[in-house]
């Protein structure tokens, strides 16, 4: 089966957007946790909503992690990626996984 010409549009998934991602999900993280601990106020949509977001950006920053370890092709920076400790392992892969380089054949 033949591909079609590659789009020339910039990956989603790049070091930059996983630590956006990361960060997102701590700031969420740590603003429920501060609204979950007030259980006496009436926030609750917010509490959800909040809780919803630090999921979301969680799953979206560990999956980035594991698609930069695989673009690397190093199975030990897969397996770090594996471990789902976000933010920690998506930004250690995205720190210190060497990045693909655009001249080696494939």
């Amino acid at each position: 089966m033949q591909r079609g010409p590659s789009s020339a549009s910039p990956p989603f998934v790049t070091r930059r957007s996983t630590f956006g991602f990361s960060a997102v999900f701590v700031l969420t993280a740590l603003g429920y946790q501060g609204l979950a601990s007030d259980v006496s106020s009436s926030g609750g949509v917010l509490t959800a909503t909040t809780l919803a977001l630090a999921v979301v950006t969680g799953a979206v920053a560990w999956s980035a992690g594991l698609v930069l370890a695989i673009r690397a092709r190093s199975l030990l920076w897969v397996l770090i990626a594996v471990v789902p400790l976000v933010p920690i392992t998506s930004v250690m892969c995205a720190m210190f996984c060497p990045a693909k380089t655009a001249g080696k054949a494939q």
